[in-house]
C-alpha cells in the first residue's frame, strides 16, 4: 500500500500537464477570438465607413438639385400683359448701390434688339430704333415704359445694370380686354319652387386669360370667387329672404367689366332666366350644321348628275346633254354641192 501510494505523485503529475495543454489551447482560443473581434470591428466601422460615405453623397446631390432649383426659380420669366395700343411697364429688382448704368434688351422670334442703354458720365441716355420714339427710362430705379405696344412687340425683355445682368426677365404678351359679363341661371327651369340653382358668370376669354372673378350680392362688397356660383333658395329654410339681386365683376392685368345686376332667381315677381344667347347658340349651330350638310349633298349630285341622268334617263330628250345636230337635205344642198351635181348628171 506504501508503493502504491507513493507513486501517487507521479500519477498526479499527468493533469497538470494535461492542464498545461488545455491552457494553451485556451490562450489560442482568445487569440483567434481577438483577432475575430477585430475583423468584425473592421467590418462594422468599413460598413459605417461606407454608410458615411453614402450619406455625403446624397446630401452633396441634393444640395446641388436645391442650387439648381433656386436658380431656375430665380431666373424664372415673369409675364408682362399688354393690351394693344396701350402701355408696358417693366419695374426691375431694386439694387443696393446707386445706379450708374443701365441696359434693356429685347428679344423676339426674328433676334435681339437694344431697347434703351446710359452709363453715367460716359455714355448718355439713347433709345434705339425700334422703341424710340415710345420708350421712356428712368435713371434712378431703371424703370422701363413703353407706349404704344402691338402684337409684334411680343417678347422677353432683359435688363443690366450697374453691369451685372438681373436673373427676373419680362414675357410680353398681348392681351384681350374684356367684355361685360353676362350673369346666366342654371337650370332653366330655375324658380320660386327650386331648392339651389347655378349662377354663371359668362364672358369670352379668348386672348384674355388669366381672368379672375367676383360677386356681389345686393351691390355690396366685392368677393373674390369662382365662375359658378351656387345660390340657396334661402326661403325654403329658416333664413328670412335671398339676396334681391347679384353681380359679378371679371378682371385681367388690362382691364375690368362689372355685369349688369340680376335679380333673385327664387323670387316670384323675377324675370324668366334669359338664357337667349344659349338658345340661339344652339339654334343657330343646329342649322349650320344641316346646310352643311344639304350642301355636300348636293355637290355630290352635281359631281355625279350625268352618271344618274345617262343611266336611269337616257330616254328622255333632255336627258342627252348638247346633242350634236344632225345634218339636213337643206344644208347639204348647197349652191356649189348643186352645181357639182348638175355637171355629174350632164
Amino acid at each position: 500500500m506504501a508503493a502504491q501510494w507513493s507513486r501517487s505523485p507521479e500519477v498526479t503529475s499527468l493533469p497538470r500537464h494535461f492542464h498545461a495543454e488545455e491552457e494553451e489551447a485556451e490562450v489560442d482560443g482568445r487569440r483567434k477570438r481577438r483577432k475575430g473581434g477585430s475583423l468584425r470591428l473592421s467590418v462594422v466601422f468599413l460598413h459605417r465607413q461606407s454608410s458615411v460615405m453614402e450619406a455625403l453623397q446624397w446630401f452633396s446631390s441634393f444640395l446641388v438639385l436645391l442650387l439648381v432649383v433656386l436658380r431656375s426659380a430665380l431666373s424664372q420669366n415673369k409675364p408682362a400683359y399688354f393690351k394693344d395700343g396701350g402701355e408696358l411697364v417693366l419695374r426691375p429688382a431694386a439694387v443696393s448701390e446707386p445706379i450708374s448704368s443701365v441696359e434693356w434688351q429685347f428679344k423676339s422670334s426674328t433676334g435681339v434688339y437694344q431697347v434703351a442703354q446710359w452709363v453715367k458720365d460716359k455714355l448718355p441716355l439713347d433709345y434705339y430704333v425700334r422703341f424710340k420714339d415710345r420708350a421712356k427710362l428712368s435713371l434712378t430705379t431703371g424703370e422701363l415704359r413703353l407706349r404704344g405696344m402691338k402684337s409684334s412687340d411680343e417678347g422677353t425683355f432683359m435688363v443690366e445694370i450697374n453691369n451685372l445682368q438681373q436673373s427676373v426677365k419680362f414675357d410680353a404678351k398681348l392681351m384681350k380686354v374684356l367684355d361685360r359679363p353676362e350673369i346666366l341661371v342654371r337650370p332653366l327651369s330655375c324658380s320660386a319652387e327650386s331648392k339651389d340653382c347655378m349662377l354663371t358668370c359668362s364672358v369670352d376669354r379668348h386672348q384674355a386669360e388669366p381672368v379672375t372673378y367676383s360677386w356681389s350680392l345686393d351691390d355690396g362688397q366685392w368677393k373674390e370667387g369662382p365662375k359658378d356660383r351656387l345660390i340657396i333658395n334661402q326661403l325654403n329654410t329658416d333664413a328670412t329672404a335671398n339676396a334681391k339681386s347679384y353681380r359679378c365683376r371679371v378682371k385681367n392685368d388690362v382691364s375690368q367689366q362689372d355685369s349688369e345686376p340680376h335679380p333673385d332667381p327664387f323670387s316670384k315677381t323675377a324675370p324668366e332666366p334669359d338664357n337667349t344667347g344659349a338658345v340661339v347658340g344652339g339654334v343657330v349651330g343646329g342649322v349650320g350644321v344641316i346646310i352643311l350638310l344639304a350642301l355636300v349633298v348636293i355637290g355630290l349630285l352635281y359631281r355625279f348628275k350625268r352618271e344618274l341622268f345617262n343611266r336611269y334617263f337616257s330616254f328622255l330628250p333632255c336627258g342627252k346633254e348638247n346633242p350634236e345636230p344632225q345634218p339636213t337635205n337643206e344644208d347639204a344642198a348647197n349652191p356649189e354641192e348643186m352645181k357639182t351635181l348638175n355637171r355629174d348628171t350632164v
